[in-house]
């Protein structure tokens, strides 16, 4: 159950931001929803769903079992489709009209498209550096757990 919060973290840090929030009109609305569909979201979500999902078995093989079950929970729940209207309330009131219409205008670019294709992998690289530092500095962390329990004995 760790894994699957773990994932599901993994997961919305790749959508989530936190972004000071302000109404949003039509116009901005719209040009979220331009700019979501212009990066691809939906396909990235999923392979995003996908491959962390498959990087989290092969880290702790005995998920395999509830893989699909997982996979099936994750499409519900973490699916484009599921996200949607939340994302575009989201980038609306984080971005302006226009600034909406200059992301959408760059990731159609090369560079944009490259940036959009790369994403996924850029970002499990980074999730695995993130885990990887962890567990080498792991010895600290439960160091200073056990200063602060004592501390608060």
């Amino acid at each position: 159950m760790k894994t699957l919060l773990n994932l599901l973290l993994v997961l919305s840090s790749a959508v989530n931001f936190a972004l000071p929030a302000r109404a949003a009109d039509d116009v901005t609305l719209q040009a979220a929803e331009a700019l979501l569909e212009s990066v691809n979201l939906e396909q990235l979500l999923a392979e995003s769903i996908d491959t962390v999902l498959s990087a989290q078995v092969q880290q702790e093989p005995m998920l395999r079992q509830h893989e699909e079950g997982m996979r099936r929970f994750l499409r519900k729940h973490m699916s484009y489709a599921s996200l949607k209207p939340d994302l575009v309330r989201i980038y609306a009131e984080a971005f302006t009209a226009d600034e909406l219409r200059e992301l959408t205008a760059f990731y159609r670019t090369p560079l944009g498209i490259k940036t959009v294709s790369l994403m996924p992998r850029l970002m499990q690289q980074g999730g695995e550096l993130g885990m990887q530092r962890v567990q080498e500095n792991l010895h600290e962390l439960e160091a200073m757990i056990a200063e602060s329990a004592n501390a608060a004995e």
